[in-house]
């Protein structure tokens, strides 16, 4: 009888259909992945999306600090903004978010896993180079 890998002849063994995957290099694989998803991501992040009038990190930063009159004022200001914006977002709506981000996952594993961490990267990269600019850290330095 025949099965998915094709039919069998008498004494010949039959492959798997899919090979033995080493964890190792499963976990190479994933992790360069989310690395190259970050990178992509960064670069809206430090140098802003212009046509949605988001402006780069560094200009962002010191208009809050001019603003606020010191950096910890500005990551203050903006701590009370996010945390504000969070508690806007009802439980429904946090649900809804949610089960959306799981179907997407579900039904477009390859396109949705990347939209998923984007979504999900951009904004806590932004807060991240923010608070260091604000601080006076170059965000666009490595070290």
């Amino acid at each position: 009888a025949g099965s998915l890998g094709g039919s069998k002849q008498e004494g010949e063994v039959q492959k798997p259909l899919t090979p033995d995957l080493d964890p190792v290099q499963v976990y190479g694989r994933i992790e360069d992945t989310v690395e190259t998803l970050v990178l992509l991501v960064l670069e809206p992040v430090l140098k802003g999306i212009p046509s949605l009038g988001i402006l780069p990190v560094r200009i962002e930063a010191r208009r809050s600090v001019g603003e606020h009159g010191s950096p910890q004022a500005a990551v203050k200001a903006l701590l009370a903004k996010a945390e504000a914006e969070d508690a806007e977002s009802g439980m429904s709506q946090r649900f809804i978010r949610k089960v959306s981000e799981l179907l997407v996952m579900r039904f477009l594993p390859v396109v949705g896993a990347g939209a998923f961490l984007s979504y999900t990267i951009y904004p806590r990269l932004r807060l991240a180079a923010l608070v260091a600019e604000m601080n006076g850290h170059d965000s666009e330095d490595p070290e």
